[in-house]
């Protein structure tokens, strides 16, 4: 355990300085800006300087240092507070601490009463300050809440601090402490309510009953809000005892009786004449002018929102279709797919996206040289996949790319195609292909194929050359407003880049002034794009060449049955063992090991007769003009690669008409979401959506592009330093050592996405290491430095 050292030994000497003093002295540390930008910085610190130099000092809060811990207290955050024990033993002296963090109060034997003292290196780094170093309550009260700890936040801390106090005041009120007689009260009414049906029954009728008063409530305070004077409905307000729920929906319809009856809307007189212009017979109607005015804002609005409710409704029956309980169990229909789906179940997600999620995983790891055969056209079609699961905003997209399984190789003296080149050999004889690729999004149609290649020269011609560096990768985007705002800018790739990939063609572009490609058909792309059901209708933009053609649509919907929902069945392995509390469920289940088959010596997968006479069958009816919608065109295509999938799943590397049939059920599930999806398409909702979504994503893109671009440069340039600074273990680092070497900031908060990025261009490699003090595996990363 560490302890805070002897302050009698340590001296500190830290000047202050301006933020732009301290800006231009980062700049310089990073090493990443040019010699005039640089210069800019230093005349904005010499002008931030001289602006201090002359202003008068400011007076900032100053409180009395504190001289007991609970005067300390409000200084720090609650969840840092919890810990403290007083008095502490093992220091230079008794004061209490947390095993981090010393809080010196009087009668300290160091003689430093009112000061902290943080010394856990970890602490320190998190929290920026200097280790062992004296600091007073203000700085550390500006620290351990993300403030710079200068006098200038002193106020604004006082301010935070009070805002604390009354939040805590407000939650006591609440979670006040209770007698005993409450606490047993408390405890029979649970165990009733969970054991007995009849007062489960009751509860619930009291609480409809509950809910439909507050309905009315809602209705009676909305028409007097409408049809009182401003000054009568506030009168109203001060008269009401809100103590008395009964009484208040009582005077509630007292009150809305006593209005008076709605006058008759006014009409205009007719003009003299008028009736005669009326015999004469009525002049030709023009629509929206004075005569025959259009409808008015109201009714447009009334229009508007009824085709939204119609549109809402049709969409929502196509989602309840593609979740119908009939389709599940028809889908989910071995041991190994039903365990998935229970798995889905006690996570509370939906049992599609979690499958789609294990159908990316698999297909991720399988050699990319694993194809289908020329059924149509002169091309073999690879098992790449784009898939996209939609659900309303909050349903639990998240786990989007979250696996069940463990893929596992077939055994070795069996005849492979050529395996990805990073592969090892595992134990027993078994061929450990590399691990499921972490996803990542891209940010452009060019990072797509710098996420598999790199170029070099050719030694013999000099001529540049594509060198694969990784022959798998999975893209994902966690909202589909993401990929939009890339697409809709000018000279976008991304689509394009998209649908290329899944058709296993030439990533990038071989132009002679910035060539950059990947070869066709020596790669595997996994894709997921998650998006709502009023934001997805901007993937439809282009449904004759584009996107839309090539996508899997998931629900990723979690629907529970009635008799599941009972609370019991709810708690049950989310309570503590006194069942006062929730306990996080275990959900660190070993993944569900699955035997991958032996490829053909070819790498291309047996397709049934049955399955290509179907798909013969389609392709001759197209060429006689009996053509399918433009959304369909692919999906056979699809549903072959789904059927493979499921096949492999099961250890077997054969098309059969079975799995070819529960492709099928894959494919009408898709078929309802896409539909859901097209329901919505073109209100006004979905627009508004869609553009909110590729604003929000176009603005944190501009935030964060030059940042990232920084935080990955200096993370790759450290990387490279520890080849240097630790010749003993390969130059290898752990997350955690790179989070600590970044310090706070944005760096540290993105490390594990910089190190993805930094793997996924091949300047990185990841390395699994059993390491037993440590309890299991660990990842390490060591950075590869450039050939020749």
């Amino acid at each position: 355990m560490a302890y805070p050292a002897n302050l009698a030994n340590l001296t500190h000497d830290t000047p202050q300085m301006s933020a732009a003093r301290m800006d231009y002295l980062g700049a310089v540390a990073a090493g990443s800006h040019t010699a005039e930008e640089l210069a800019a910085l230093s005349r904005l610190a010499d002008e931030a300087d001289a602006e201090i130099a002359a202003c008068p000092p400011a007076v900032p809060w100053n409180p009395a240092p504190p001289t007991t811990l609970q005067t300390w207290f409000p200084f720090i955050p609650e969840h840092i507070a919890a810990g403290f024990v007083a008095p502490a033993e093992g220091g230079a002296c008794m004061c209490p601490n947390n095993g981090a963090l010393a809080l010196h109060v009087e009668g300290c034997d160091q003689g430093v009463g009112g000061k902290a003292q943080p010394f856990a290196p970890d602490f320190c780094t998190e929290y920026g300050v200097t280790p062992n170093g004296l600091i007073d309550a203000v700085e550390l009260g500006c620290a351990l809440r993300g403030m710079r700890p200068i006098p200038e936040n002193a106020d604004a801390l006082r301010e935070l601090m009070d805002l604390e106090s009354e939040d805590r005041e407000y939650v006591a009120a609440f979670t006040g402490p209770r007698t005993p007689e409450e606490r047993a009260a408390r405890a029979a009414n649970v165990e009733a309510y969970l054991s007995d049906p009849a007062v489960r029954d009751e509860f619930d009728r009291d609480q409809a009953e509950l809910e439909e008063t507050e309905s009315e409530a809602d209705a009676l305070f909305e028409t007097l809000r409408r049809r009182m004077t401003v000054e009568d409905y506030d009168a109203l307000f001060d008269d009401l005892d809100v103590g008395d729920p009964a009484a208040v929906l009582e005077r509630l319809r007292a009150e809305v009786a006593a209005l008076p009856a709605p006058a008759a809307p006014f009409t205009v007189p007719p003009a003299p004449g008028a009736a005669q212009a009326r015999a004469e017979g009525p002049a030709p109607a023009v629509a929206g002018s004075a005569e025959t005015p259009g409808p008015d804002a109201q009714t447009a609005e009334q229009a508007e929102s009824d085709a939204q409710a119609a549109a809402q409704a049709k969409a929502d029956a196509h989602m309840a279709a593609a979740d119908a309980p009939e389709l599940l169990d028809a889908v989910f229909c071995t041991d190994l797919l039903k365990e998935i789906r229970a798995r889905a179940a006690k996570a509370q997600v939906s049992p599609m996206l979690a499958l789609s999620a294990n159908i990316g995983g698999l297909l991720s790891v399988v050699p990319y040289q694993v194809c289908l055969p020329k059924l149509v056209g002169k091309r073999r079609q690879p098992l790449n996949l784009i898939t996209v699961p939609i659900d309303e905003s909050g349903g639990g997209k998240g786990g989007a790319t979250t696996v069940d399984i463990d893929p596992i190789p077939a055994q070795r003296g069996q005849r492979f195609v050529g395996l990805p080149s990073d592969a090892v050999a595992g134990a027993e004889g078994v061929e450990k292909v590399r691990r499921i690729p972490i996803p990542v999004p891209a940010g452009s149609g060019e990072a797509m194929a710098e996420g598999y290649a790199h170029m070099e020269k050719c030694e013999h011609t000099g001529e540049k050359i594509s060198v694969n560096h990784n022959e798998s990768a999975w893209f994902a985007w966690d909202e589909v407003g993401k990929i939009l705002a890339v697409r809709d800018r000018k000279g976008s790739t991304i689509e394009p880049e998209l649908c290329h990939g899944w058709s296993w063609e030439t990533l990038g572009s071989k132009t002679k002034t910035n060539p950059f490609w990947v070869e066709p058909r020596t790669y595997r792309m996994l894709v997921t794009i998650c998006a709502q059901l009023v934001t997805a209708a901007g993937l439809l933009a282009d449904e004759y060449t584009g996107l839309v053609q090539r996508i899997w649509w998931v629900s990723a919907a979690y629907l529970i049955e009635e008799a599941d929902a009972a609370p019991e069945k709810l708690a049950a392995g989310r309570r503590d063992a006194t069942g006062d509390w929730f306990a996080e469920p275990d959900d660190e289940q070993p993944l569900i090991p699955v035997q991958l088959p032996e490829w053909p010596s070819d790498g291309v997968l047996r397709v049934a007769a049955s399955v290509a006479a179907e798909i013969e069958a389609a392709r001759a009816a197209h060429g006689r003009g009996r053509k399918s919608h433009p959304w369909d065109r692919h999906q056979l295509l699809i549903r072959l690669r789904l059927a493979a999938a499921g096949a492999i799943m099961h250890s077997c590397a054969d098309v059969t008409a079975e799995w070819w049939a529960w492709a099928g059920l894959l494919i009408e599930h898709s078929k309802h979401v896409r539909d859901a999806v097209v329901a919505l398409r073109g209100t006004a909702t979905t627009k508004m959506a869609t553009d909110a979504g590729k604003s929000d994503a176009i603005r944190a893109e501009a935030r964060s592009t030059a940042q990232w671009r920084r935080a990955v440069d200096s993370t790759e340039k450290w990387a490279e330093e520890q080849l240097g600074s630790r010749p003993d273990s390969l130059g290898r680092f752990t997350l955690n050592q790179a989070k600590r070497a970044a310090g706070p900031g944005f760096r540290k908060d993105n490390m594990g996405d910089i190190l993805a990025a930094l793997i996924q261009v091949g300047k990185l490699m990841p390395d699994v290491v059993n390491v037993p003090s440590a309890g299991g595996d660990v990842v390490y990363y060591r950075f590869l430095p450039k050939k020749g």
